[in-house]
Formats: structure tokens, C-alpha cells, sequence
């Protein structure tokens, strides 16, 4: 049982490191956007490179704390079997409560990440066609 819990213990400690690192990487891609809204339109492009790029690291580390909530889960599932009947209750509340705050947090990360991307995406293909329309605007073609 000392294993099961030193274990939850890290994993606990490594998925509350990646919360915190994913709060500051969507932090800064807020900072980003703010920024590129009063930016002039020439700088937009590198921008949305520099938004996309922190967005990956937002993605990545979303992706690593729910790995870790996930193994938190599974731990908490674990240590019911061992745990004694009146403190298996307990565990299991604790586990299920976990599970449904999990979901919530894994659904609104991914609704915000996706539609982030979406907009990120759409700078970069007004940037290109732009930059097209800049260059040679009797061949330019709206994708």
C-alpha cells in the first residue's frame, strides 16, 4: 500500500507541474493574441507562428496532465482494493469525484485548444493570401 500512495503522490505532483505549465503557456498565447489585435496587419503572420508554436506547448502539456490524471485514477482504483471497507467508501467518492472533474477539465481544454488552433489557422491562410495578393494580385487565389 506504501507503493501505491508514494506513487500517487508523484503522479499527483507531476500532473499539478503540468496544470501549472499549460495555465502559463495559455497565459502567454493570451498575451500573444491581445498583442496581435493592436499590432499592425504586416506583423501578423510571425505572430500567428509565435501563437501556433505556444499553442503547441499548451496542447503538449494538456496532453501530459490528463496522462497523468488518468494514472491518478487508475492508482485511486488500486489502492480501493487494499484499503479496508470504511476507507474504501471514501476512495471511492474521492475517485469518482476526480473522474468527473477530469472530464469537465479534459472537455473545456479541448473546446478552448481547438477553436484556438481553428482562429491561429485562419491568421496564417489571411497572412498567405495577402502576401500573394501583395506580390502578384491579377494571379491570386482565395483558398
Amino acid at each position: 500500500m506504501v507503493k501505491e500512495l508514494e506513487q500517487l503522490s508523484k503522479k499527483s505532483e507531476h500532473a499539478i507541474k503540468f496544470l501549472a505549465a499549460e495555465f502559463g503557456f495559455v497565459e502567454e498565447l493570451e498575451n500573444e493574441l491581445a498583442q496581435a489585435e493592436r499590432e499592425e496587419p504586416a506583423g501578423a503572420a510571425k505572430k500567428a507562428k509565435q501563437m501556433l508554436r505556444t499553442y503547441r506547448w499548451v496542447a503538449r502539456s494538456e496532453y501530459r496532465s490528463a496522462r497523468d490524471e488518468d494514472a491518478i485514477l487508475d492508482l485511486l482504483g488500486e489502492l480501493e482494493k487494499i484499503l479496508p471497507k470504511n476507507e474504501r467508501e471514501n476512495a471511492e467518492t474521492y475517485r469518482k469525484q476526480l473522474k468527473i472533474a477530469n472530464d469537465i477539465l479534459k472537455k473545456a481544454t479541448s473546446f478552448y485548444t481547438g477553436e484556438l488552433k481553428k482562429d491561429i489557422s485562419d491568421v496564417e491562410k489571411d497572412e498567405a493570401l495577402i502576401a500573394q495578393l501583395e506580390k502578384d494580385p491579377k494571379h491570386a487565389r482565395a483558398d
